[in-house]
Formats: structure tokens, C-alpha cells, sequence
């Protein structure tokens, strides 16, 4: 879990550079429990000193559920009312997942592509890998492995790859990774910590295909990962199986909010916090409305949302939003939060910096609606990701820049603990500098 205590505090592709690190004295460092663990990640907040921070609620949930619904949770009491949330899983359009270029992967052979090594260095990868003696000798011989000028590459057999064991692959497919930067070992689809089978249900998916899966998994920085595509569309029953499985492996968890109201709200109060200081002002009215009627006890937060992003919320890109081969990504979504007319610049790196530090101020507490997060890599200055803060521990976020990844409220830890890239993160929250405009 994440502690808050002590003061204010990553499909994870698109890490950006921010070009200097004149703000990286205002983060917030974050410990991880390291690789490959399975365990929930216990992350402690060191804060740096901010002159004339106040108090604020803590960013925690509150375990009890609500209603005596164990799938409904409360976000602690605070000045944005009482909230409550449920976990919804979403799918991208049948339409993308046919477009996916990974449907025809069972049509070729598994491939480990070692860019610019000679057989010599790969081979000692699969050795230091932990790969057995006899299973090296397998593979480092033609066809199985071909050397060329630009680096060596291994077709092992779907037998080969099955009886690899999980701490191997976990190393080997790192390895890959880092040869490969845009392989599906590097970008590989995300499995639910809790393993493939929580996130199937309802799929159609055979149970064969799912413990193939689910074998097939291994850990990437900390998190359930999986790569071995074509091998299980090898072995599906048939094309429909082949696209469930794809868009199986496509789902993205989010949460539906909603607001729990009654004549005895404070309404100035609320108004106050979902107006963000005047940035959002539309959403007085509708509050107060609502608690004026009779037998109507809760709102979904998303009727709460400014205009833009209440339109991307649980949905995915649509092809008219890209310009070039730009698409919506993270740092879009955080710094037109409050736009009406969202802004275009925000697909440029040098445009995130300017604005970063032109426009934003780091944020204290208490934290207000729209707060933009950023978690970075200390180490060299680059921003993983940002999204926005909403309320409790939720964030609204957008995690990569795909069509295949929809925009969705998550808990701000279970976001961090998808960009644990280094031994530390950090994570700050930053806030508009001027006023709202009239």
C-alpha cells in the first residue's frame, strides 16, 4: 500500500524526457520492493519541505465496503463528499482488435531477436538466463539460430518456450527487451496481479487457452507480464478463439464513481471542490439540482468531469484524434484536463516542458481536483507518465499512447506500481498557476 502519512508525494510505453532537472528537487521519493515480486508493492513517501503547506485528507480508501457490497469501496471522507467505487472491466471495438497485427502471429515462428550481438553474446544471455546446458545446445545451432550482420536471431520451438521456467523467462524475455525496444517483449500485454484467469472470465476463451496463458506468464518490472502471443494462437480452436483471446488480453480495468448526496450535503462545500476553484464552475448547478430531488442519492462523478475529458472517459481513441503518428497519450490527457477545446500541443515533448514549467506550480495540500501528477524516473530526469488527480486516491488516467488503451479512473498506487522502471520513482502533483478564465 502507499502511505501518505508523511506529507504530500507507467501496453507503459512513451516514457519522455523533460530535458532538465530543475524540478526534480520537488518529487517525492518512492521505495520499491524490487523485481520480480509478487507481493503488493509497499511504498513509503519521503517528502521534500514545502513552505506553508496545510493539512489535507489523506489519499487513502477506506476498506469497509459500502452497502454492505464487498465490490463497492468508500475513498475516505474529505472535502469532496463521500465516494464510493466498484471496479468495471472495458474492451476496446471488435474493430481494433481485428486491426491488431497480433492476430497473424500464429502464422509465424516464435522469434528471439538480438539486435547487434553475435552469437557468442546471445548465446551467453540465454546462458546467464538460466537456461540448461542441453536446451542452449538446442537452440544455438541452424535453422534454429541465424547470425547476420545485424545481430543473431533464435526460432525456438513452441516445446522450447513451454518448458521454460518462470524465473528464466522472466530474465530472458528482460534481455529481449532491452534488445528490442518496440518487440512485444518490451511493450508486452499486462496481466492482472491477481493471473489470467481473474481477468477472463465471461470471455469465451477455452480453458486449454487459459492455462497456456497462464504458464506462459513472467514478471516485468514487478508486474504480471506476458509476450508468448503466437504460441497460443497456435493453439486456439479457431479464428473466433484467436480474437477473443486477443481482446481478452486487451481489457483494461477502470472504476465507475459516484457521489453519495442527501439534504444534508454540504453543498457550498462540495461545490467548492468540484468547481476547482472556478475551473469547472458548470458543475454547481447540477449538484444542487440533484439534491433537490426526491429519491436521488447518488450522481456518477462522471456528469462532474469538465466538458473535454467527461467526453473520453471510458472510451477509446478514435482514428480523427491522431495528428500524424501522434495519439492521445498521457501528458495529452493531464494538460488538457480542464480545455474545452483540447490542444494539439501537448503531443510535443519540448510543448510539455514549456508548459510544465510555465503554467504549473507544485501543488500542496490539500490536493484539489484537476492537480496533475507526474511520476518520473529520478535517476535521469524523464517523465514515465502524468494524469490527474480526482479525489481519495483516484486518478483519472490514460496508460499509453494507443488506440487499444481507453481513458479510465484507477487508484493513483495501482498507476505507480505500473511505472516501477527503476528502484525509485517519484511522484509529484503540480497545479495551474492562473486564475480561471471567466
Amino acid at each position: 500500500m502507499i502511505n501518505y502519512s508523511q506529507g504530500a508525494p507507467a501496453s507503459r510505453p512513451g516514457a519522455r524526457g523533460l530535458g532538465g532537472r530543475w524540478w526534480l528537487g520537488m518529487f517525492l521519493m518512492i521505495a520499491w520492493a524490487g523485481p520480480g515480486r509478487s507481493e503488493p508493492v509497499d511504498i513509503t513517501l519521503i517528502p521534500a519541505p514545502v513552505s506553508g503547506s496545510g493539512g489535507g485528507e489523506a489519499l487513502q480508501s477506506n476498506p469497509n465496503p459500502a452497502g454492505g457490497d464487498p465490490s463497492v469501496k468508500l475513498t475516505v471522507p474529505g472535502s469532496w463528499g463521500d465516494l464510493e467505487y466498484y471496479p468495471m472491466i472495458l474492451e476496446p471495438p471488435d474493430a481494433y482488435v481485428l486491426a491488431m497485427p497480433d492476430l497473424k502471429t500464429h502464422l509465424e515462428p516464435n522469434r528471439w531477436n538480438f539486435s547487434g550481438m553475435n552469437a557468442g553474446a546471445a548465446v551467453a544471455i540465454l546462458r546467464d538466463a538460466g537456461l540448461p546446458d542441453e536446451t542452449i545446445d538446442r537452440l544455438a545451432v541452424p535453422p534454429v539460430m541465424n547470425e547476420t550482420p545485424e545481430g543473431t536471431v533464435f526460432e525456438p520451438s513452441d516445446e522450447l518456450i513451454l518448458g521454460l521456467t518462470m524465473d528464466a523467462r522472466t530474465k530472458l524475455y528482460g534481455a529481449l527487451a532491452k534488445a528490442n525496444p518496440t518487440s512485444i517483449y518490451s511493450k508486452p500485454y499486462v496481466i492482472d496481479s491477481k493471473g489470467f484467469f481473474s481477468m477472463s472470465e465471461r470471455s469465451g476463451i477455452s480453458s486449454g487457452a487459459q492455462n497456456l496463458i497462464d504458464r506462459l506468464t513472467f514478471y516485468q518490472v514487478g508486474s504480471k507480464s506476458f509476450s508468448d502471443i503466437g504460441l497460443v494462437l497456435r493453439n486456439c480452436t479457431g479464428d473466433e478463439e484467436r480474437w477473443r483471446v486477443v481482446k481478452t488480453l486487451l481489457r483494461e480495468k477502470s472504476l465507475n464513481l459516484r457521489l453519495r448526496l442527501s439534504k444534508s450535503s454540504d453543498i457550498e462545500a462540495l461545490a467548492d471542490y468540484w468547481s476547482s476553484g472556478g475551473r469547472n464552475k458548470d458543475v454547481i448547478p447540477l449538484l444542487e439540482s440533484v439534491v433537490n430531488t426526491e429519491g436521488v442519492e447518488r450522481l456518477d462523478v462522471v456528469h462532474l468531469l469538465p466538458p473535454n475529458t467527461r467526453k473520453l472517459i471510458h472510451t477509446y481513441p478514435r482514428p480523427m484524434m491522431s495528428v500524424g503518428q501522434q495519439l492521445p497519450d498521457c501528458f495529452w490527457t493531464a494538460f488538457n484536463f480542464f480545455s474545452y477545446d483540447p490542444s494539439d500541443r501537448h503531443f510535443d515533448s519540448i510543448a510539455f516542458e514549456a508548459q510544465l514549467a510555465g503554467r504549473y506550480e507544485r501543488a500542496t495540500k490539500p490536493y484539489q481536483f484537476g492537480d496533475l501528477i507526474v511520476i518520473a524516473n529520478p535517476a535521469d530526469g524523464s517523465a514515465l507518465h502524468a494524469c490527474n488527480y480526482v479525489a481519495g486516491d483516484i486518478v483519472l488516467t490514460k496508460n499509453g499512447r494507443s488506440f487499444n488503451r481507453p481513458w479510465v479512473f484507477s487508484r493513483l498506487q495501482d498507476v505507480v506500481s505500473g511505472y516501477l522502471k527503476a528502484p525509485k520513482v517519484s511522484v509529484a502533483f503540480f497545479r495551474l498557476k492562473e486564475p480561471p478564465q471567466s
